[in-house]
């Protein structure tokens, strides 16, 4: 079945209008009356719905629940904000690569704003971009992403219980090793972290690693290090 996403899901046996998104996904996946898809709201819970042609709207009936899929293990990314585009893309890569959880920082090298939209369009318009990226890579649980916080606020929010680290610009740190149940990872924005941050973060208890001898994009790090930590 195909997947779209949509917020909150009604009851089975009810039937609803599918919001401006879903029906552009629908239309451009050619999904017509009486086809059947899946819904998911992003936190967890997905339906079979079939739906049904009300005129120049879409809508959907209900028809049964499905079973959850297990549970991804808990990966936090504390991301320093990057500029838009990268932003954009480190949030569409993280969702694909099992983040749970990503945590917007402030750093001294990052953008202080999120550019031209006020914090709160601008969270709503990234919640959008993982729900779509979990809609592609068949999540039922899009990760939470939080507001914006100054970098050791944001770090310091990540479980203690965590195995605990911070993508470092430099080719000799160690790769991770994840003992504990869960993980978490920082990644610095254009030009990485400051030596006192660096130092801080280790201080909280975040052990540097390498990415490799290149420089990489705020993206690319991203999925490098969630990749890493599922190795």
């Amino acid at each position: 079945m195909r997947r779209l996403p949509f917020h909150p899901i009604p009851p089975v046996g009810a039937d609803a209008d599918l919001d401006r998104d879903g029906a552009k996904h629908a239309r451009v996946l050619r999904l017509r009356d009486g086809d059947e898809v899946e819904l998911f709201d992003g936190l967890g819970r997905r339906v079979a719905a079939r739906l049904v042609e009300r005129g120049k709207t879409l809508g959907f009936v209900v028809l049964r629940d499905l079973p959850p899929r297990a549970p991804l293990p808990p990966r936090e990314l504390v991301l320093g904000l990057p500029k838009g585009p990268d932003l954009d893309a480190a949030i569409r890569m993280a969702t694909e690569l099992g983040a749970t959880a990503i945590r917007l920082a402030i750093t001294e090298r990052s953008v202080p704003r999120l550019e031209g939209e006020t914090d709160e369009k601008k969270l709503a318009r990234l919640r959008r971009i993982a729900l779509e990226a979990s809609r592609q890579c068949e999540r039922d649980l899009a990760p939470e992403i939080h507001p914006p916080k100054p970098l050791l606020d944001a770090a310091a929010d990540v479980d203690p219980s965590f195995d605990r680290f911070v993508a470092a610009e430099r080719a000799d740190a160690p790769g991770p090793t994840v003992r504990a149940h869960g993980a978490a990872v920082v990644v610095g924005p254009e030009g990485g972290f400051t030596e006192g941050e660096l130092a801080a973060l280790v201080a909280l208890g975040f052990t540097p690693i390498s990415l490799g001898p290149t420089i990489l994009r705020v993206s690319t790090a991203v999925a490098a290090s969630l990749a890493r930590l599922s190795v």
